[in-house]
């Protein structure tokens, strides 16, 4: 399965494809190597060297360990500003880091118009139904 939406915290939209974070009408932009860096919590890496592998010299990058610390203090700002706490990226003493809250995939089980008298501007506004795998549902208006 090739996941890209997930969800941080059960509160939080992570769109790896977009590169964004979103929560309720906030949406903040990251960075590529933010992106790689939730990919990689999401797949169970917390190891500074797998982190720095995956992230940047999987892609043919050469970084220092200076890019490493910068990263994990912009996600951390990052998180700050979306609603999340900066605590919430945890520093393992000489391993790594590690994301402390839930990241789990959403999947998107079907799209429908509907139509909306009480909404100005459009007359339809589309659902997106996303099932999280835990199986609850959740509606994204757009």
């Amino acid at each position: 399965m090739n996941e890209s939406i997930f969800l941080l915290d059960k509160r939080v939209v992570f769109d790896s494809t977009k590169m964004t974070l979103s929560h309720g009408n906030e949406i903040i932009r990251i960075s590529e190597a933010e992106t790689h860096l939730l990919l990689a919590f999401w797949h169970g890496l917390y190891k500074k060297e797998d982190i720095i592998h995956l992230v940047w010299e999987n892609r043919g990058g050469c970084v220092s360990e200076s890019s490493y610390y910068k990263l994990i203090n912009q996600m951390r700002n990052d998180f700050s500003s979306i609603g999340l706490q900066p605590s919430d990226i945890v520093t393992r003493p000489r391993v790594g880091v590690s994301l402390s809250v839930a990241i789990e995939p959403i999947k998107k089980i079907t799209s429908l118009k509907v139509s909306d008298e009480n909404v100005k501007g459009p007359s339809t506004r589309e659902k997106i139904f996303y099932k999280i795998k835990r199986h609850s549902v959740f509606v994204v208006l757009t």
